[in-house]
């Protein structure tokens, strides 16, 4: 899988850096993200399994994750592949 990650935290020396990731069963990673990191995946072939953990549960009620569109204003071009 490709994993992308943009930093997007307003105070960061990093903001705007974009980083990308190729995983796979042959090569695994641990991965930890701050807040205020964007990321996104995508499949490069077949099926794919993502173990997704996060530091607090789940609200539904008021949930903590913003989904963002990869073409919105401010992202940075990215390849389709």
């Amino acid at each position: 899988m490709r994993l992308v990650l943009v930093d997007d935290r307003p105070d960061a020396a990093s903001r705007g850096a974009v980083e990308e990731y190729l995983l796979s069963a042959a090569a695994p990673r641990f991965l930890t993200l701050q807040p205020g990191i964007w990321h996104g995946f995508q499949s490069l072939r077949g099926d794919l399994v993502v173990l997704h953990a996060n530091s607090r549960p789940f609200r539904f009620e008021g949930p903590d994750e913003v989904r963002l569109d990869p073409d919105s204003p401010g992202m940075p071009p990215w390849e389709r592949r």
